[in-house]
């Protein structure tokens, strides 16, 4: 009976591990942060080694139960882990505990309480009969001495018992379930410890046949009403089905569930259940494996709090998955905090034994999310067995079981997810543009480091001011900041934000200013304008105290010098005649810029005359340079003359005053004449 039993444990979950909420769900990709590329292996000695059991403590250390040869026999064995799959060298020193109970001794369950000590539940044997076994450790390691004072206890209910799991009440007692059997037939078996290791006797230890030969029970939860449910096999006669119990919590079938407090299901040809979890709703999840007659699949089952079938889970709440064609056992099942189911066992890929994954959703359909098809194997040794599955609260789920390194068997750990996501780099900067007066685009390129998750915000961020613009995406892009102050210089950063935290701020924009606004414009072109006229005006008064300077000392003047001075009428076709006049000023009048000015005017009425202004050229501007007298009387006739000009003549001041000058005298002869006629005319009437 006992090394069928033990056969058959070889592939059993052994934990309910309880859980909380998870924000994260993994991924199906091993976690390269724990262990080597999400894999740890630990080696007790030469001989085999098993984990059975994993629970996780509140701080996130691993805690995993199971059994190990000292060369002789075997031993419970307890290992404790850091987050990132190393040893804890704070528990017993090197991380692993072994305990001698009996001649033999093998864990396959673990819980932690909730003062964080550590209770393991077996078999051992104790002169030469199976018992059940139950140690519990203190924080450190150590054995507990207020357990039955040496920290382990054995007992005994049939002729042979076996404890396939373990859970501690809320109360903190000590709730063990697995098999007694008595005249070759074994049965479900329930105990319960008080806390100093002592049975409790206020519940009558159950032993409970359910089916017509052996019934064997690998899993046990507590509901949240403190109702008892153990999950295993019975055999009818004809298989193995799938087999559920649930107690009160004096020890007693729960009449409400199934009307006798048993459930059976067929589903294949032979159906073992090996773990079983409670969902927040009261319905109760079991895995196990079922025979298509050819190979086993994992097999999935829900029941309702009454222990009918639950038909919204995959319609008639059973559930078959195929990895290969060669064979699967599902062994453990854990339950996400959004419902989501995981289970655990091991597939046969045609050439080995491999840990299997499988996640369904809630309503039993295999989790595309995970690992694309729901599903997901990974070798490590030369045959792997995953027994137990938990939970993180970061979401990761974490398998154990053992892996074969050729010639042993070890300790095998592996854990799913991606790494815990990290602060994205930083972005790099482009380009800051304005776009108005109070408004600027800026340009980044996504970091080639998201930090392990997607990132979802990017932030521009200003200075001064500490004005911030944001965008909504992930990859690279804009960012347009809007309430800036006008005609103001400015510096940008940008930093990206995933769910982990913000980035370190990219480098800075190229300093950029903002445009004035409407009304700074106005008042900056008249500022403009009005400062680009006292320069020329500066310029002009320079110049012409230059060209003054220049008279005095004899000094040639420069057409550049007269253009700054702003004397028009000068031009490089008439400079050299310019300044042929001033040096012939009398040295009296070199001083005097009105001279210069003088000669540069009469240049500048002969240049409108020469390009045909004649018109813009009053009589008095012909007596301004000297052209006419200033008393003529016949200054239309002489602005007659100039417009009859040849166009050879206009350009000469010497021509147009010969001009003139010919025209005058002409004026003058017939004014002479008449003075004459007038003259006889009236000598003679006064005869």
């Amino acid at each position: 009976m006992k090394n069928s039993f033990l056969g058959v444990l070889a592939f059993l979950t052994l934990l309910f591990v309880g859980v909380g909420a998870h924000p994260a769900q993994a991924s199906g990709s091993l976690d390269s942060s724990f262990g080597s590329d999400g894999k740890v292996i630990t080696v007790f000695g030469t001989s085999n080694e098993s984990a059975n059991s994993i629970a996780i403590q509140s701080n996130g250390k691993i805690v995993v139960a199971g059994s190990s040869s000292n060369g002789t026999n075997n031993e419970f064995t307890v290992t404790r882990y850091n987050t990132d799959g190393s040893l804890d060298s704070s528990f017993d020193s090197d991380g692993k505990v072994t305990t001698t109970i009996g001649s033999n001794a093998d864990a396959f369950s673990v819980a932690i309480q909730s003062d964080g000590k550590i209770v393991l539940a077996g078999n051992a044997i104790i002169g030469g009969r199976d018992e059940i076994a139950v140690a519990r450790y203190n924080t450190d390691g150590s054995l507990d001495s207020s357990f039955d004072s040496d920290g382990k206890v054995t007992t005994t209910i049939g002729e042979a018992d076996y404890a396939a799991s373990v859970v501690v009440q809320s109360d903190g007692k000590i709730v063990v379930a697995g098999s007694s059997a008595t005249g070759g037939d074994s049965n479900f078996a329930l105990i319960r410890f008080n806390t100093d290791g002592s049975l409790d006797s206020s519940f009558d230890p159950a032993v409970t046949p359910i089916g017509s030969a052996n019934d064997e029970a690998y899993s046990v939860a507590i509901q949240s009403n403190g109702k008892i449910v153990v999950a295993g096999y019975s055999d009818n006669g004809a298989q193995r089905v799938f087999a559920v119990a649930r107690y009160n919590t004096d020890g007693s079938l729960d009449s409400s569930f199934n009307s006798d407090g048993k459930v059976t299901t067929a589903i294949g040809s032979d159906d073992l259940a090996k773990s079983v979890a409670i969902q927040s709703d009261g319905k109760i999840v079991v895995a196990g494996s079922s025979s298509n007659g050819s190979d086993n699949d994992f097999a999935l089952i829900r029941y309702n709090t009454d222990g009918s079938l639950d038909s919204s889970f995959a319609s008639d709440g059973k559930v078959i998955t195929v990895f290969g064609s060669s064979g699967e056992f599902a062994n453990s099942v854990a339950l996400q905090s959004d419902g989501k189911i995981v289970v655990a066992g091991s597939s046969d890929n045609g050439a080995q034994r491999v840990f299997a994954v499988a996640r369904y959703s809630a309503d039993g359909s295999l989790d595309s999310s995970f690992d694309s098809d729901g599903k997901v194997t990974t070798a490590i040794g030369s045959g792997d067995f995953a027994f137990s599955v938990a939970i993180q609260s970061d979401g990761k789920i974490v398998v154990v079981g053992s892996s074969n390194n050729g010639s042993d068997d070890d300790f095998a750990i592996l854990r799913y997810g991606q790494p815990a996501a990290t602060a994205p780099g930083a972005p790099t900067i482009g380009s800051a543009t304005a776009l108005s007066p109070t408004s600027v685009s800026i340009t980044f390129t996504a970091p080639a480091n998201n930090g392990g998750a997607t990132i979802e915000t990017y932030t521009a961020t200003s200075t001064p001011g500490s004005i911030t613009g944001r965008v909504f995406q992930s990859g690279s892009g804009s960012i347009t900041i809007t309430g800036l102050t006008s005609s103001t210089a400015y510096t940008f950063r940008v930093t990206a934000a995933n769910s982990a935290g913000t980035s370190s701020a990219s480098g800075a924009t190229a300093s950029i200013t903002t445009p004035p606004s409407e009304s700074e414009r106005t008042a900056a072109a008249l500022a403009a304008e009005k400062a680009a006229a006292a320069k020329r005006e500066a310029e002009k008064q320079e110049a012409r105290a230059e060209i003054k300077n220049s008279l005095v000392t004899s000094k040639v003047i420069s057409l550049e010098m007269f253009t700054k001075a702003e004397i028009s009428g000068i031009t490089a076709e008439n400079i050299a005649e310019v300044q042929n006049e001033i040096a012939a000023l009398p040295q009296i009048s070199r001083a005097d810029l009105n001279q210069v000015l003088k000669i540069a005017r009469k240049y500048e009425v002969v240049g409108k005359i020469a390009s045909n202004q004649v018109a813009t050229v009053l009589p008095v501007t012909l007596i301004e340079i000297g052209l006419i007298p200033e008393d003529s009387k016949y200054k239309a006739a002489i602005t007659s003359t100039i417009k009859k000009l040849p166009a050879s003549d206009r350009s000469s001041y010497a021509s147009i005053k010969k001009a003139i000058d010919a025209k005058m005298a002409e004026i003058q002869t017939r004014k002479d004449r008449l003075a004459n006629v007038v003259a006889r005319i009236n000598s003679r009437y006064s005869k």
